[in-house]
């Protein structure tokens, strides 16, 4: 029986790659496989196996079949990572574009709102879709500029860039998330996700006026480098509290932060938002 590789799988994406099933059983997805075809083998037509939940496309005749299918699958995906972003125009009528085409885009929605957001929360970032593969999130700096977008792609939310040439000037790599001018506490987050998420738990608990909102947009581990370039906008703030991540690289940067910025900082501790509430 051919080896099983535990994978993402979409199932957009197992159809464009393999058409309509043989059959469904079981949750699984009954195909002929094609390698085995070429060789004379599967006369049932049901050695291709794929499991959408479990995460699994593989030949149960061939091992080597079953790395062959898996190398197909990612081809088409990574083919579909490459779409070309560089051209893309940095103003509000495209933004504009761009989240029409979100709205039109009910997958697309369904994929936000599965993993955590709201429809407030998409429409007030300015969340859109760029060619139906990648989620845009509009990036600002800290001094409210538009510089750029951050693209995530689509179906799983994860692989991302940004846009070419927004972090020519290391201080915009600091980026403004939410934030009012009376606003007291600045909540330093480890990405534009995390950040949105955060915004909206603010949102549904009426406190968005009493916390700005900012992250580092090239990653956790520049935080401090980007911090460190804007120093003068961090001394607005009575309270400067890091929420990065609780994984390794976001303990790492926490410590780097709270030893080397040269201002006092702290730690977010849940729950911190609420005993601030009262």
């Amino acid at each position: 029986m051919g080896k099983t590789f535990k994978r993402e799988l979409v199932e957009s994406e197992v159809l464009a790659v393999f058409g309509q099933p043989k059959e469904i059983k079981n949750g699984e997805m009954i195909y002929p496989c094609p390698f085995c075809k070429a060789e004379g083998a599967d006369s049932d037509s049901d050695h291709l196996k794929i499991n959408i939940g479990k995460g699994y496309i593989t030949c149960f005749a061939s091992g080597e079949h079953t790395k062959e299918l898996n190398k197909l699958y990612q081809d088409y995906v990574n083919a579909r990572k490459r779409v070309s972003t560089s051209n893309i125009e940095t103003n509000p009528e495209q933004m504009k574009a761009l989240q029409n085409e979100l709205s039109e885009t009910p997958q697309a929605l369904d994929l936000l709102k599965n993993i955590g957001y709201s429809d407030f929360t998409i429409k007030q970032k300015g969340l859109g879709l760029y060619k139906g593969d990648w989620f845009t999130i509009p990036m600002y700096s800290v001094d409210n500029e538009f510089i750029g977008y951050e693209f995530r792609y689509d179906h799983n939310y994860k692989h991302s860039h940004k846009t070419k040439g927004y972090a020519d000037d290391p201080k915009k790599t600091l980026c403004l998330i939410h934030g009012y001018k009376t606003s007291k506490i600045l909540l330093v987050m480890a990405g534009f996700k995390d950040g949105h998420l955060m915004f909206q738990y603010l949102q549904e608990n009426e406190l968005l006026d009493n916390y700005t909102i900012i992250t580092a947009s090239n990653g956790e581990p520049n935080t401090l480098k980007a911090l460190s370039q804007n120093i003068d906008y961090l001394k607005k703030f009575k309270k400067i509290v890091l929420c990065l991540d609780r994984d390794n690289t976001g303990r790492a940067s926490t410590k780097k932060i709270a030893l080397e910025l040269g201002i006092p900082v702290y730690e977010l501790t849940l729950p911190f938002i609420e005993n601030e509430k009262k």
